[in-house]
C-alpha cells in the first residue's frame, strides 16, 4: 500500500467546510455571544431590581423626612409654648396687680413699694426659678430679685441708658403694641444668659415701667432640642426679623453675631420661601398658625421645616437629613447578594441561566413591582437560594419599612393629639385669666374642664380638696364637669366628701406624687367596690400639691371604654390641674377677703367716730365716711393713699409724725390697745388736735 503524499493529504478535506477546531472556536465565540447577551440581560434585570427598589425606598423616606422635620419642630414648638405659657401666666398677674402699679407710678413711696415687694415675692414663690427685673418707667431705675431678696435690699442697682445698645429690649417692649415682647442677653446682675418675658406695666393707660422674668438660657436650649442630633437634625429659633436667637448645636453658637436664617441654607426654595414668611409677620401668632415644609435641593438636608411659636412672633426653623433614614449603606447587603447572584450564574449555561436566574428574577421584579406592602411573602421567599436570599432581604426590608411607616404614623397621630391637649389646657389658662369676677370664675372654670374633658375624650372631671373632719383627711368635691353620658351614669353628688381611711393606699400614692390610672378592673376589690355605682370605667386621679402642702387631687372619669392614660398625657394635664387648682384657690382667697372686707367695712360704717382699719404693715386699708368729713375730703381712695399725709411732720412734742405715730400703733398690735394725743392735719394745712384710740 503506497503512502499519500502531502498534497493528496491536503485534498481530502472537502472545499467550503471548516476544520474541527475553526467549528470549536466558532461554538466559543457563539457562547460567548450568548454568556454576554445574558450577561447583559441579567445587568438590566438587576439594575432594573436596584433601580424600583430605590424608587421605592426613596418615595417612602421622602414623605417620611417631611414629615419628621414638621414633628421636631413641632415638638420645640410645644416646649417653647409651656415654658412661655407657664411663666407668662405669673408676669401678666404680676403686671396687673394694682399695688405693682401704684409702686411703679410712686417709685419712692415706702408703703406702695412693701405692698408691691409683698405682691411680687406671692407669685415668685410659685415659681421653680425666679430671676425677676424691674424698670420703672419714669426714674429709668432698675431692680433685680433674684431669689428671696429682703424688702430692705430692693433698691435700683442702675439705670436704663437709652444711648446704649444693650437697652435697647426696653424701648422695643414699651413701643410694642403687644403687652410682652421676648429677648435674650446676660443679666446685668448674675452675668447669666437668659431668656427674658418683658411686660408692660400700665397704669390704667399710662406706660409706668416693665416687669420681666427670666428663664435660665442654658437650661431651656437643652431641653427643646433635647432630642436633636448634630449632623442628622438642626434647629433654630429665630425673631420676627430671621436672626437666630437658640441652636441646637449650642458649642458652635454665639448669640452676639446676629446670624440670619437665610445664611444657614444655599438653596433657593428655601431663601424664597423665609423671606415670603418673615414678610408676612405683622404679629404675634395665633393658635391656627401652621408649620412649613420646604424641600432642598442643595446642602447637606434635603427638608426644611418653619414653625411659628403661638402668642409670640418668633418660629422654630429644622433643617432634617433624610439619609438619617436610610442611606445607601443600607443596601449595601443586598448590592451584595445581586453581585453573588450575577457571578454565578454568568458562568453556569443558559439552560440554568434561564431557568434559575432570568426568570426568577423576572417573576420577583414583576412580584415587587405589582404587590403591595403586608400582602404577603414575595415570589422567591420560601427558596434555599441566592434568589430566596434576595427575596427575604428584600421582604425583611418591606416589613421594616412597613413597621417604620406605621410608627411614623402613630407618633404623628399621638404629637397631634398632644398637641390637641397643649392647646386645651392652653385655652383653659387663657379661659381662666378672662374671668375678671368671682361671678364668673366658677363659668369661667367650668368652661375650662370641658375644653379638658373634650379633648382626652372622658365623661367626668371632678375637683377634690382635702379637708379634716373629726380629726380625719377627707376628700370633699368642690367643683365637677360633665357631658350626657357622665350625668346619665350615677355621678358623685355635688359637695360630698370620703374618709382617705376607705382607699389607704390613694393617700399614699398622692404624697408621693403618684396618680391612680388605668382601667376600674385592674384595681383592688374595694376600690372596685367604690367606683362600680359611678358605672365608671377608668380612671385618672391626679394629685395636686401646692407649694409643697398635699392640697387634693383631679379625677377624670371615662364611663365608656377601658384606657390607661399615657405619660405625655398625665404631664400636660398636671400642668392643667395644677393651674385650676391654683386658680380655686386664689378665687376662695379673693372671696374670703371680699367677705371679710365687706364685715369690716359694715362694722365702720356703722361707728359714729372717724375710723380706720390699719394693718399691720401700717397701710390703712378702710375708713368711714365720719373720717372723710373730719378731713374734709370726699374720696376714700384719696384718703387711704394720703393717711401719713394728714398729719403735721412734727407732733407737739417735738417727736416726727411717721415715726411716732408707727410707734403707739405697734404698740396697741402688741398689747392690744393704746390711747394717745394726736395732733392731725387736713389737706389745706388747719391742725386738727384729738386723742387718737387704738383698739385691737
Amino acid at each position: 500500500m503506497s503512502k499519500a503524499s502531502p498534497q493528496e493529504s491536503s485534498a481530502a478535506v472537502p472545499q467550503g467546510q471548516n476544520s474541527p477546531p475553526d467549528k470549536l472556536a466558532h461554538k466559543s465565540i457563539l457562547a460567548a455571544r450568548a454568556r454576554h447577551f445574558d450577561m447583559i440581560v441579567l445587568v438590566l434585570i438587576l439594575v432594573i431590581t436596584s433601580v424600583t427598589t430605590a424608587l421605592i425606598v426613596i418615595s417612602i423616606t421622602g414623605s417620611a423626612s417631611g414629615n419628621l422635620a414638621r414633628l421636631y419642630s413641632l415638638e420645640v414648638v410645644g416646649k417653647f409654648s409651656s415654658y412661655l405659657n407657664r411663666e407668662l401666666f405669673f408676669v401678666e398677674k404680676v403686671s396687673r396687680s394694682r399695688a405693682v402699679t401704684n409702686w411703679y407710678a410712686s417709685e419712692d413711696d415706702p408703703v406702695k413699694k412693701e405692698m408691691a415687694y409683698n405682691e411680687m415675692m406671692d407669685y415668685a414663690e410659685m415659681l421653680e426659678k425666679s430671676n425677676l427685673y424691674i424698670v420703672i418707667d419714669k426714674s429709668l431705675n432698675e431692680y433685680s430679685l433674684i431669689g428671696k431678696v429682703p424688702l430692705e435690699d430692693l433698691s435700683h442697682f442702675e439705670r436704663i441708658d437709652p444711648s446704649d445698645p444693650y437697652n435697647q429690649w426696653y424701648y422695643e417692649c414699651t413701643s410694642s403694641k403687644n403687652s410682652y415682647t421676648l429677648n435674650i442677653d446676660i443679666d446685668k446682675v448674675t452675668k447669666l444668659r437668659y431668656l427674658w418675658i418683658n411686660h408692660k406695666v400700665m397704669d390704667g393707660s399710662t406706660l409706668v415701667g416693665a416687669f420681666c422674668s427670666g428663664l435660665v438660657f442654658d437650661e431651656v436650649i437643652n431641653n427643646l432640642f433635647i432630642h436633636y442630633s448634630a449632623g442628622n437634625v438642626i434647629g433654630y429659633v429665630i425673631d420676627r426679623h430671621g436672626i437666630i436667637q437658640m441652636q441646637s448645636t449650642p458649642a458652635d453658637f454665639d448669640p452676639e453675631e446676629n446670624i440670619h436664617i437665610r445664611d444657614k441654607s444655599a438653596d433657593p426654595a428655601f431663601y424664597s420661601v423665609i423671606e415670603s414668611y418673615l414678610s408676612g409677620i405683622s404679629d404675634f401668632f395665633g393658635n391656627d398658625a401652621h408649620p412649613e415644609v420646604v424641600k432642598l435641593s442643595k446642602g447637606s438636608y434635603r427638608y426644611a421645616s418653619i414653625a411659628p411659636i403661638s402668642g409670640t412672633d418668633w418660629s422654630v426653623v429644622t433643617f432634617f437629613n433624610n439619609q438619617s433614614l436610610l442611606s445607601i449603606v443600607d443596601f449595601l447587603p443586598l448590592f451584595a447578594v445581586l453581585l453573588a447572584a450575577f457571578i454565578f450564574y454568568t458562568l453556569a449555561n443558559n439552560v440554568l441561566m434561564h431557568r434559575l436566574v432570568i426568570t426568577p428574577l423576572s417573576q420577583l421584579t414583576k412580584n415587587l413591582s405589582g404587590s403591595k406592602p403586608n400582602t404577603g411573602d414575595i415570589y422567591g421567599y420560601n427558596q434555599d437560594d441566592e434568589i430566596g436570599d434576595l427575596a427575604r432581604t428584600i421582604q425583611d426590608m418591606r416589613d421594616r419599612l412597613s413597621v417604620y411607616n406605621v410608627d411614623i404614623l402613630n407618633a404623628t397621630r399621638e404629637r397631634e393629639r398632644q398637641d390637641q391637649l397643649l392647646y386645651a389646657v392652653n385655652r383653659t389658662a387663657a379661659v381662666l385669666l378672662s374671668s375678671e369676677d368671682e361671678e364668673k370664675f366658677e363659668t369661667s372654670l367650668q368652661e375650662g374642664m370641658k375644653l379638658m374633658a373634650l379633648c382626652m375624650d372622658v365623661d367626668r372631671i371632678y375637683i377634690w380638696k382635702n379637708e379634716m373632719k373629726d380629726g380625719v383627711l377627707h376628700y370633699v368635691q368642690l367643683f365637677d364637669w360633665m357631658n350626657d353620658l357622665g350625668r346619665n351614669s350615677n355621678p358623685v353628688p355635688s359637695k360630698i366628701s370620703y374618709p382617705y381611711s376607705s382607699n389607704p393606699e390613694w393617700e399614699a400614692s398622692f404624697l408621693r406624687d403618684e396618680c391612680v390610672n388605668g382601667p376600674l378592673s385592674s384595681m383592688p376589690l374595694h376600690t372596685q367596690e367604690l367606683l362600680e355605682p359611678c358605672q365608671v370605667k377608668s380612671i385618672l386621679l391626679i394629685p395636686v400639691h401646692l407649694h409643697d402642702y398635699f392640697w387634693g387631687f383631679v379625677n377624670l372619669d371615662d364611663c365608656h371604654q377601658e384606657r390607661t392614660f399615657t405619660g405625655e398625657e398625665i404631664n400636660i394635664l398636671r400642668s392643667g390641674s395644677l393651674m385650676m387648682v391654683n386658680a380655686v384657690n386664689r378665687n376662695a382667697q379673693a372671696v374670703k377677703l371680699h367677705e371679710a372686707h365687706e364685715r369690716t367695712q359694715q362694722l365702720v360704717d356703722a361707728t359714729p367716730l372717724a375710723g380706720n382699719l390699719i394693718d399691720s404693715n401700717f397701710r390703712n386699708t378702710l375708713c368711714n365716711d365720719e373720717a372723710l368729713k373730719l378731713f374734709d375730703m370726699t374720696s376714700k381712695e384719696e384718703y387711704l393713699d394720703r393717711f401719713w399725709d394728714l398729719n403735721p411732720k412734727y407732733q407737739p412734742d417735738g417727736q416726727l409724725s411717721s415715726e411716732e405715730g408707727k410707734s403707739y400703733l405697734k404698740k396697741a398690735f402688741e398689747e392690744g390697745r393704746c390711747e394717745f394725743e394726736w395732733m392731725h392735719q387736713k389737706p389745706d394745712g388747719s391742725l386738727i388736735p384729738r386723742g387718737y384710740p387704738c383698739p385691737h
